[in-house]
């Protein structure tokens, strides 16, 4: 027995195909990640080249692997490449979020964090719901969905 899979949808079929203009546009541009970081920053109100901003470079070698095997070994459709690209942008500008707020809270990071609570479990099984949840009792804290 064999499997064959649903049709994609006519929006995606048209910008696999190159007939979605800003889409391609964006997923065309190469995995670069100083061009990546660059761009993060710019989103982020900084200059391209605030490099102080996204803080220590300890993730720089795994994100330009990342970012090569994206582009070399991956073979990403259109959509697939402007995904990928666009998780990275949101992840980079989250790096920055973070070190914005430490730099302006440094003793953020002296907090205890006593007895953390994870939901973790298979995606469709109401873990978001359990975080939310959780998240309405006043003496707890929950990260928001950005963090």
């Amino acid at each position: 027995m064999s499997w064959t899979p649903d049709p994609r949808p006519n929006w995606v079929a048209a910008v696999n195909r190159g007939d979605a203009g800003p889409v391609v546009d964006e997923a065309r541009r190469p995995f670069d990640p100083e061009l990546l970081m660059a761009e993060a920053l710019v989103r982020q109100g900084r200059a391209s080249d605030d490099w102080a901003a996204l803080g220590d470079d300890d993730f720089i070698e795994p994100l330009t692997l990342f970012c090569h095997g994206l582009e070399h070994e991956a073979d990403l459709t259109v959509m697939g490449r402007w995904m990928s690209r666009r998780m990275i942008l949101r992840l980079l500008e989250v790096r920055i979020q973070i070190n914005d707020y430490l730099a302006a809270d440094p003793g953020t990071l002296d907090e205890p964090i006593d007895q953390p609570i994870f939901v973790i479990g298979a995606p469709r099984t109401g873990t978001t719901v359990m975080h939310g949840l959780l998240a309405q009792d006043p003496a707890h804290r929950a990260p928001q969905g950005g963090e």
